[in-house]
């Protein structure tokens, strides 16, 4: 009896190894999940370079609802990436993730009810596994030494919010299946919201649209071989490369990293932003590349003929060529009703094309896309079609190739001071903002120069003229009091700032009295909130009457966001959009400023703005002198 009581003992302590054991290497080893082992709540997969892990998370706020989720494991908030179970949160019980008998990996509680399932046709061996790769990526495939082959399954083919490296948003011409990012609907509920961010081919040509609903909230442009033309560049950051593929029916958008020290992730918000966001290996934080959309990013926000520019107000002017509609609605900052011919033309009648630069080129509704045509023949067929408004090159590379050809109005255009691409408007002749509507070139050419002699000698005398002047009023200048010393001039810019003693600022302002100052800087008041915001002492801004624990968060971001604002590069700072955006939502992750600027500089590509901000060159105008 006592011999049989030690061999139960001895079976039963097998068995609790056995089972020890396996929940140890569901738990810690690892990446894989096969036919022999699950994942259960509290514990986690990890990728193999420790990118990423997946297990069962709440989403924070009041809700204890449980998500199978996969998060990064880079910086302390650890993003959530993909969700298994958005739409069916564990709610009253725990979760196990394991392989059904049918060979499905699936989420299931403990009454065995499913919450998500990979829905694959059953397996005849039923032996897959599935790894958590580090790209993200959780792939299931037939089992071969407890690791899955090829993917028959994979989460980038079932994008939640957020688009990872090498994950594609793809369409399919033939079928329109779309594989595409949908918002959440909340913070803390990732069952899908009302917007969309899809891969869009309907005109031929490739395009991003952010949808809300059935209404286009945001392009990116159209795909031009090289970059969207609505898009920053692509690979100026040196992070990462972005890419449009098209293979048979299929055209898909990626994104690919360049080195091994960042990463990068593109997030659809519930509030219908896109942020794209990239994780710096060498400071170890997130900061935002890039936020959309601005103001003058939201859809046809300037209305027929008009384009918008963030840095003026009024933010929507119209082409050259054409004027407002309504002016008076247009000089409150109110442009949607868009612009109209200030000349119609008659069609043949030395009507011209102008060319621009620095702009978004127009929605693509009514355009027509022809791949097989040069960029002189995309004219030539535009010259022809008096229904024709506008053409440019369908793709930039090589010198250029394929037309693209608009008809009626022009909807969704912006400046861009990095886009480069030539779009040509037809505009009437009297419109035209030079001499260079002659079709001959060399005249053309001939003007320019005498044009340019001319204007360069104007302003050299005007120069001569200015500096005589300045001289003469420099010597004219007394001591007045004799205690302003004119021989102590500054060396600088100006050439002409007197030196004071100090007896003589000390009398001036008796004795540097309060009472006679005239007013203070305030930058002082920056630096201090900067010191205080980098030591996380927001606290000591307050007023210590009204200073409470309580608003340590909302002054925090206040401050931070106040910070942005005084940035010292003007691509680092908000907009009065993105500032409201960026107060009224809790929820969104702000940049982090930088230390703030204080001297004001001009950089040799900077100038001063005026109304009409898009690039124009009046010497490429081309003349149309008779239709066919």
């Amino acid at each position: 009896m006592e011999k049989f009581g030690s061999c139960l003992l001895l079976r039963r302590l097998f068995f609790f190894f056995v089972y020890g054991a396996t929940l140890f290497y569901s738990s810690n080893a690892a990446d894989i999940i096969n036919g022999t082992t699950s994942l259960r709540d509290g514990d986690t997969l990890l990728s193999a370079g420790g990118g990423f892990e997946l297990g069962f998370f709440g989403l924070g706020g009041a809700s204890r609802n449980k998500y199978l989720c996969l998060r990064s494991t880079r910086g302390p908030e650890r993003p959530v990436v993909w969700v298994a179970n958005r739409r069916r949160p564990l709610s009253y019980s725990t979760g196990v993730l394991r392989f059904q008998p049918d060979g499905n990996l699936a989420v299931i509680d403990g009454n065995g009810d499913v919450f998500w399932s990979t829905m694959l046709p059953s397996s005849a061996s039923g032996d897959r596994a599935a790894r958590l790769l580090d790209t993200g990526n959780l792939v299931v495939g037939e089992a071969r030494d407890d690791l899955p082959t090829s993917p028959l399954w994979q989460s980038f083919d079932e994008p939640g919010d957020t688009l990872l490296p090498t994950m594609k948003l793809q369409v399919n011409s033939r079928t329109h299946a779309s594989r595409h990012l949908t918002s959440w609907k909340s913070a803390d509920d990732p069952s899908p919201g009302n917007y969309s961010y899809k891969l869009d081919i309907s005109n031929s040509v490739p395009r991003l649209v952010l949808w809300d609903g059935s209404t286009i909230k945001y392009t990116t442009g159209l795909w031009n071989g090289i970059r969207f033309t609505g898009f920053p560049p692509m690979n100026a950051n040196g992070v990462f490369n972005s890419t449009v593929v098209s293979s048979g029916d299929e055209t898909y958008y990626t994104d690919s990293m360049i080195g091994n020290s960042s990463f990068l992730r593109v997030r659809l918000d519930p509030s219908g932003r896109i942020q794209r966001s990239v994780w710096r290996g060498e400071t170890r934080t997130w900061s935002s590349l890039w936020m959309a959309p601005k103001y003058c990013e939201q859809f046809a926000i300037c209305g027929s003929f008009g384009t918008c520019a963030e840095d003026v107000f009024p933010p929507c002017h119209c082409l050259r060529g054409f004027r407002p509609r309504f002016p008076e609605e247009w000089s409150v900052g109110q442009g949607t009703n868009g612009c109209v011919r200030t000349t119609n033309f008659s069609c043949g009648s030395g009507d011209t094309f102008q060319r621009l630069v620095q702009v978004k080129l127009p929605e693509m509704d009514n355009a027509t896309v022809e791949m097989d045509m040069t960029l002189e023949g995309c004219r030539e067929k535009c010259a022809r079609d008096c229904s024709c408004t506008a053409f440019a090159s369908a793709d930039v590379r090589e010198g250029g190739r394929g037309c693209i050809t608009w008809s009626d109005t022009l909807m969704d255009m912006r400046n861009l001071s990095d886009n480069s691409q030539e779009f040509y408007l037809r505009v009437a002749a009297s419109d035209a903002d030079s001499v260079a509507s002659v079709p001959e070139k060399r005249r053309s050419r001939q003007l320019a120069i005498v044009a340019s002699i001319s204007v360069t000698s104007a302003v050299f005398f005007l120069v001569l003229c200015g500096f005589g002047t300045r001289k003469l009023m420099s010597k004219s200048k007394t001591g007045g009091t004799g205690k302003i010393d004119n021989s102590k001039l500054v060396d600088g810019e100006d050439g002409e700032l007197p030196l004071f003693d100090f007896e003589t600022i000390t009398s001036s302002t008796h004795n540097f009295s309060i009472d006679d100052k005239i007013g203070e800087g305030g930058f002082g008041v920056v630096y201090k909130a900067w010191k205080l915001w980098q030591e996380g002492n927001c606290l000591e801004l307050l007023d210590h009457m009204v200073a409470s624990s309580s608003h340590e968060s909302e002054l925090s971001r206040c401050m931070q966001v106040g910070l942005l604002c005084v940035q010292e590069h003007a691509r680092d700072r908000p907009t009065m959009y993105e500032v409201v955006t960026m107060l009224s939502n809790d929820s969104s992750s702000l940049p982090r400023p930088k230390k703030p600027g204080f001297l004001v500089f001009r950089s040799p590509t900077s100038s001063s703005r005026n109304q009409e901000s898009f690039t124009t060159n009046e010497l490429t105008n081309t003349s149309i002198l008779q239709g066919r």
